[in-house]
């Protein structure tokens, strides 16, 4: 009888669970930033690039070359 107890509660527990409406995730807008290196790797044609550019996009990398594109608001960073 317990056993039949627990089965009902189980099911009882994951029809609420399952049940419940899914909240929408809201995520912050995605951080676009821009960075300046001094050298970069090309490791299709083996060379280094000088003055390049990184765009990144959230954690995303975008962008990479001498130059790229600078969309509005952008952060820049030297390291």
């Amino acid at each position: 009888m317990q056993r039949y107890r627990l089965c009902a509660v189980f099911v009882l527990v994951v029809t609420v669970v399952l049940d419940r409406p899914v909240q929408a995730q809201t995520s912050a807008p995605e951080h676009t930033l821009v960075l300046h290196a001094a050298r970069l790797l090309d490791i299709e044609d083996g060379r280094v690039l000088k003055a390049g550019e990184v765009l990144v996009k959230g954690d995303r990398i975008v962008e990479i070359g001498t130059t790229v594109k600078h969309p509005a608001g952008a952060a820049a960073r030297t390291d």
